[in-house]
């Protein structure tokens, strides 16, 4: 599914009960789908791609900023780390 299918049905759900953690596939690892997750309050759980920089200075990137960290600390194993938190 493309990011902007994913943020387009974000956007259509009706929030009556509240989403508190979304997770997705690499193929939403995208500033637009971060963003849209920050404005609802959504934490996200999406596995950076692989050759994935920080984006330190932009805030609703930090939930993927820790994942990177994560995963650069454990260096071969840091996928399987990750996963686990």
């Amino acid at each position: 599914m493309s990011t902007l299918i994913t943020c387009d049905l974000l956007k259509e759900v009706d929030f009556q009960h509240a989403i508190k953690a979304l997770y997705a596939d690499r193929a939403c690892d995208r500033h637009k789908f971060y963003k849209l997750c920050n404005e609802y309050d959504i934490k996200t759980k999406i596995p950076p791609i692989n050759n994935a920089a920080e984006h330190s200075k932009i805030d609703y990137m930090s939930d993927r900023n820790a994942a990177i960290r994560l995963i650069k600390l454990y260096g071969e194993d840091g996928m399987k780390e990750w996963k686990k938190k």
